[in-house]
């Protein structure tokens, strides 16, 4: 990224005492082998060269968004059968219930960062 270039993003968090196990089935839902929590990605930014001029912790609403999501998926299931199959619908009203108890528990949040790539 060239110098006083922007970088601007949200990610979903994993906080740092969430054990190992909720880890193990979040990198799973996700497919990544590790994730973050806020203060990592301050650090992280910082070392490759960023100086970050905005960083909001959205973890309120995640399981809010997530339940919504789950709920019009169980509403409304009818719709996207014939594209997906009963077995998928299922498996995501699972996932998205798992993401939902995460951010209740404090597992899981949400962030929005911004920075500036220093000269």
């Amino acid at each position: 990224m060239r110098p006083h270039g922007s970088l601007i993003f949200t990610d979903i968090l994993v906080r740092k005492d969430t054990p190992q196990d909720d880890r193990a089935k979040i990198y799973d839902r996700v497919k990544s082998p590790d994730m973050w929590d806020f203060d990592d990605y301050r650090e992280g930014l910082a070392g490759q060269g960023f100086r970050v001029t905005k960083a909001e912790d959205w973890s309120q609403y995640v399981a809010r968004s997530y339940a919504w999501v789950r709920d019009r998926l169980v509403e409304q299931p009818d719709a996207l059968l014939p594209r997906v199959g009963a077995e998928t619908i299922d498996g995501t009203v699972e996932s998205l219930s798992f993401w939902v108890d995460s951010a209740n528990e404090g597992k899981i949040g949400w962030a929005l960062f911004a920075a500036e790539k220093k000269a």
